[in-house]
């Protein structure tokens, strides 16, 4: 299987690096983009409980446990994907603070887990996804988040922003072909 490498930007994994499948069902965020969303979060990531929706190869999670997150929950459906996740996490030395579930988000999000609350949400859906699928899918979440919790949201630069119930936009950044939406709970 071919890969693609690139490395944690900051924190106690800082330089380590990480792999993805390469191929059009991964997309991982670049190094720019990971250093802008964890600029913008700062201290909020430390003892976060996060949520990685569309983890793929986990980048986004990888990057807020080493930056003091206490513990990551990883969803993603593609195989190759999971694979590349799990090595990941093995190679920085996360495995005891991740659960990794290897499943669509929608069927994540119709079984919740008792006790499942999150400080942060990351969620890197793919591109074709309409802003209606994802509106949908952030109102799931709202009901997992604890009371100041944040939801990042990557989508390709020129889509909609979704409107939430319960989610207000905080801001929204463009990186290339890529936006970033964060959102705070209301």
């Amino acid at each position: 299987m071919a890969v693609r490498v690139m490395r944690v930007t900051g924190g106690q994994f800082r330089g380590r690096r990480l792999r993805a499948p390469r191929g059009p069902d991964t997309r991982p965020a670049t190094g720019r983009v990971r250093e802008s969303v964890f600029s913008a979060l700062g201290a909020t990531v430390v003892g976060a409980r996060v949520l990685d929706l569309y983890a793929g190869a986990g980048t986004l999670g990888i990057e807020a446990l080493s930056r003091g997150g206490d513990s990551v929950v990883f969803v993603e459906k593609s195989r190759a994907a999971v694979g590349s996740l799990r090595w990941n996490l093995r190679s920085v030395g996360a495995i005891g603070t991740t659960r990794v579930i290897s499943q669509s988000v929608e069927r994540f999000l119709s079984h919740p887990r008792e006790g499942d609350r999150f400080d942060i949400v990351f969620a890197d859906p793919p591109w074709d996804i309409s802003s209606e699928q994802l509106a949908g899918i952030l109102a799931r979440v709202t009901a997992r988040l604890n009371a100041e919790a944040l939801v990042v949201v990557t989508r390709r630069a020129g889509d909609g922003v979704p409107v939430v119930d319960g989610l207000e936009v905080a801001n929204r950044r463009r990186h290339g072909d890529a936006q970033i939406i964060r959102y705070v709970k209301e």
